[in-house]
């Protein structure tokens, strides 16, 4: 249960920084364009208040209110923005990480055709992807980084 809740958690986190960067860049590009209930997502501190201390909201919930919010961006940036690299990897991980089912957008299952090993990991890296190395699933730079903290 706790793996699968470390899952959400970090598709959460991808979601949200995908969503915040776009949002970031339209407000540099026309400051009136982004709608009022979207403006949470400039601030450097609604990070942390959205993904890590929202207990009394229930994780499912985050993540219909974060969806919600990404289709309205969809909406807003279709036509004027979609030609830069926030809206490329926005649309990226919403294509990789849901699906619209009944005109309702949701997270994708096992059973909607899996997580694949290609998929974007971090919006900052998009190159970055998960690997096989002895029978084990790795993501290099988080690797790296683990094994540095460590100070091996």
């Amino acid at each position: 249960m706790i793996e699968s809740n470390i899952r959400k958690l970090s598709r959460m986190e991808l979601i949200y920084t995908c969503i915040s960067k776009l949002a970031i860049h339209v407000n540099k590009a026309n400051a009136s364009a982004l709608p009022d209930d979207l403006k949470h997502y400039l601030d450097p501190n609604d990070f942390s208040r959205v993904i890590y201390h929202q207990r009394s909201t229930d994780a499912d919930d985050r993540i219909k209110q974060l969806l919600t919010d990404a289709d309205k961006l969809l909406a807003l940036c279709e036509s004027d923005y979609n030609d830069s690299i926030e809206y490329d990897l926005f649309v990226r991980c919403l294509s990789e990480q849901t699906i619209v089912e009944n005109e309702k957008r949701r997270l994708r299952t096992k059973e909607d055709g899996g997580m694949k090993s290609s998929m974007m990991q971090n919006p900052s890296d998009p190159e970055a992807t998960f690997r096989n190395k002895a029978g084990k699933k790795h993501h290099p730079k988080l690797h790296m980084n683990v094994r540095k903290s460590r100070g091996t």
